[in-house]
């Protein structure tokens, strides 16, 4: 017989509308003794029956919601079908498998790098389910390399966990290759959660690429270069990457020159802030796509620096030039359209990119939504040479 778990009237309202989370509180009624990823029926507090879902009883989160008769193989084979088209694309074999609670698969992300699978299980409930889940992925892809990154808690408070499947063994130092859009980038699936391509902001890409031809473009949060290599192999004139880590740099370079387009690429390390202050050059496209935090000449916080970053970014853009701004913060959205709005004078709001048929989203599910975007072009009124902003 399935378990109840009871919730109250804020949370059953949620579920009715769509939403697959529930958050314990102090109507959370039959969480004692269950498991995680144990089938569970929701109901409200009269005994109405909402949904099913899998029980996570170590988590703030504790039930996730799943389809009626729902089964984690048919599930997985399911979510490959829906990517068909890309399968059978010979100019990408770097994207997004399963998207969570979209793909009806909770707490779960695979991502395909060529040969290579990566799943990053972020909920316990999916953890019974994940052997699985990948055994039928694997039958599907066959793939030569399987690693899991384990990410139940914040960065802050615990460590992720990796393996190689199915042999929870430590994952093997290799480098293989991955391609999106035509350029083919060096990847490292040890490295940490990213092997140096995010495949979720592939639709973003392509949209940039088709406004890239003559564009000398700033990248700043460079990371490994993506943005820059796919841009200058569209035709873009000249790419800076800045980035506070020398060895993503180095990655970016060698990324470049591997595409051909090393001639065209600079890599310079740099705290963003510091060099759009120092900086004299203009550009005609800057792409802003930070973390939420992280460490350098000063400290990196997205909901207190973005707005200082963006009146620097915008004096270094040319009249008629579009800068890109992205926000991967996590919890309370950060409010990024009126930051850019209030940091960017006379900015003029562009219809960006939407996500790509490989990351779905649910609809009243906005955690699903891996980042937001906003695209602003300049006016094209002449404006002044940008002074040096540096103390």
């Amino acid at each position: 017989m399935t378990a109840q778990l009871v919730i109250g009237r804020a949370s059953a309202a949620f579920v009715q509308r769509g939403h697959p989370w529930v958050r314990v509180d102090r109507w959370t009624r039959g969480l004692a003794g269950l498991r995680p990823g144990q089938r569970v029926q929701l109901c409200d507090e009269h005994g109405r029956r909402l949904a099913e879902a899998l029980a996570d009883p170590e988590s703030p989160i504790c039930a996730r919601v799943v389809p009626e008769h729902w089964d984690a193989v048919s599930t997985a084979r399911a979510a490959w079908q829906r990517r068909a088209p890309l399968h059978r694309d010979p100019q990408t074999d770097c994207y997004r498998l399963v998207h969570g609670e979209a793909d009806a698969l909770p707490g779960l992300r695979v991502d395909r790098y060529g040969a290579c699978l990566i799943a990053t299980v972020s909920a316990g409930c999916i953890q019974p389910y994940l052997d699985a889940v990948l055994g039928a992925l694997a039958e599907l892809a066959s793939p030569d390399l399987v690693v899991v990154h384990e990410q139940l808690a914040d960065l802050r408070c615990a460590p992720v966990r990796s393996w190689r499947w199915p042999e929870r063994v430590a994952v093997p130092e290799v480098q293989r290759e991955g391609r999106e859009l035509g350029v083919s980038f060096l990847l490292r699936p040890a490295g940490g959660l990213n092997p140096g391509l995010y495949v979720d902001q592939r639709a973003t890409r392509a949209w940039l690429r088709q406004r890239a031809r003559g564009a000398r473009v700033l990248n700043l949060f460079a990371f490994t270069g993506a943005f820059s290599v796919s841009l200058l192999c569209a035709g873009a004139a000249a790419a800076t990457d800045v980035d506070i880590a020398a060895s993503a740099l180095q990655r970016a370079a060698d990324n470049a020159e591997r595409n051909g387009v090393g001639a065209r690429h600079r890599a310079l390390r740099s705290d963003a802030r510091t060099f759009c202050a120092r900086s004299l050059e203009r550009y005609d496209l800057v792409i802003i796509d930070p973390p939420t935090a992280a460490q350098g000449e000063r400290s990196w916080v997205a909901r207190r620096d973005y707005p200082e970053l963006l009146r620097l970014a915008w004096r270094l853009l040319e009249p008629g030039g579009l800068l890109l701004a992205v926000s991967n913060t996590q919890g309370r959205p950060l409010p990024l359209a009126d930051l850019v709005s209030q940091s960017c004078p006379g900015a003029q709001r562009l219809a960006g990119p939407e996500l790509a048929e490989d990351v779905p989203l649910l609809p009243g599910f906005p955690e699903g939504r891996p980042y937001r975007l906003v695209a602003v072009r300049r006016p094209d009124a002449a404006v002044a040479p940008p002074a040096s902003c540096a103390p």
